[in-house]
């Protein structure tokens, strides 16, 4: 049976249509950090839960997208963790990089506390919050997000906010730090993968299960979840996402990313 480990941690407005960018730094600015407190009843203190998310336009609003275990708390063995009871969505400047007192809170409590955990292979682990307009915002445009991986793909290109970032010698040091760089040249895209759920071996459609071939997926991946994942695609010299990241697979030396199709879906 597969161990899958949850990638977020457990302890203006400006809209692209086609990503043409020439410099990968320009999609920094399309990743936004998130994070909050979680309270373990099983020992005393603090753990800091951070990940990502990103927003894309429609009709005029910005909708933030992220992972749903994120606010959920729901792992894949669909079990409930300890999950904050609110996240903080942190702003940046054109550049990508922080600016102090642009923040928002994302309540969430009702949101984990109505939640019911399902097998994110029937699922997609992909959440919306409706967010109401009080900063300037970098959003995407949901014709950037393809339903099919491109003929002639390229890099393949996440910025996230790994908590191994914002840990240092003074302990966690929270935001402030800009979206670092996952940047993938060699790679499989499995597009159909025969797993086990639950003890049954089904067919993965719904994640495309993403194989480095000279990189090691460990536990500092752990706060890519809600990422954008973008492909290059060498014909058109374009930009395209082409899923949202969700969860590692250190054992298959993998990760998973929920398919594009999931956020169009959720768009109608």
């Amino acid at each position: 049976m597969r161990f899958v480990m949850l990638a977020c941690t457990a302890i203006f407005t400006m809209t692209l249509s086609n990503l043409s960018y020439s410099q990968t730094d320009s999609l920094k600015r399309y990743s936004y950090f998130i994070n909050g407190l979680t309270y373990p009843t099983t020992f005393i203190g603090v753990n800091h839960d951070q990940a990502t998310g990103f927003f894309i336009k429609k009709n005029n609003k910005n909708i933030f997208f992220t992972a749903d275990h994120v606010f959920t708390g729901c792992n894949y063995q669909l079990q409930k963790e300890s999950s904050p009871d609110f996240m903080i969505l942190w702003f940046h400047d054109l550049s990508g990089e922080f600016v102090y007192g642009g923040a928002s809170i994302l309540q969430l409590q009702k949101i984990r506390d109505s939640a019911i955990c399902r097998s994110y292979i029937a699922n997609p682990d992909l959440i919306s919050y409706n967010y109401l307009d009080t900063f300037s915002i970098f959003s995407l445009n949901k014709s950037v997000f393809k339903k099919k991986i491109p003929k002639q793909r390229g890099q393949l290109m996440i910025y996230g906010f790994p908590i191994v970032n914002n840990i240092s010698n003074k302990g966690y040091e929270g935001a402030t730090r800009p979206a670092s760089a996952l940047s993938l040249m060699d790679y499989d895209i499995k597009e159909f993968e025969k797993i086990y759920d639950s003890n049954v071996l089904v067919t993965d459609s719904m994640n495309y299960h993403i194989a480095p071939k000279n990189f090691i997926v460990t536990d500092s991946l752990q706060g890519y979840s809600g990422s954008p994942v973008f492909v290059r695609n060498e014909k058109k010299s374009t930009w395209e996402c082409i899923g949202v990241f969700a969860a590692i697979d250190a054992v298959h030396n993998e990760f998973y990313v929920v398919k594009a199709k999931n956020i169009l879906d959720k768009l109608r």
